[in-house]
């Protein structure tokens, strides 16, 4: 983030074991930088779920010296802020 905050979002419990299939990358790579609301990756959540458990998580790697306080656990749409 442009304040030095880093994020990694990380999707599924094991889907490592996938080999990259049911993901697709939209060009990005790690440590670029992306704008709100820019799609980073199409994943199937439809053929990945039938083997493996699909949450997605938003993680702060690095905070920055920032107070960063996460929504509670919920659905989003694209749009949605996830801190409060």
């Amino acid at each position: 983030m442009a304040n030095g905050v880093e994020l990694l979002v990380h999707i599924g419990i094991d889907t490592v074991n996938s080999k990259g299939e049911g993901f697709r990358l939209l060009g990005k790579k790690q440590g670029a930088a992306v704008k709100a609301g820019e799609a980073i990756v199409e994943v199937d959540f439809k053929k990945l779920s039938a083997k493996y458990d699909m949450p997605v998580m938003l993680i702060v790697t690095n905070a920055n010296d920032q107070k960063i306080t996460f929504k509670a656990p919920c659905d989003v749409k694209r749009g949605d802020s996830v801190i409060e």
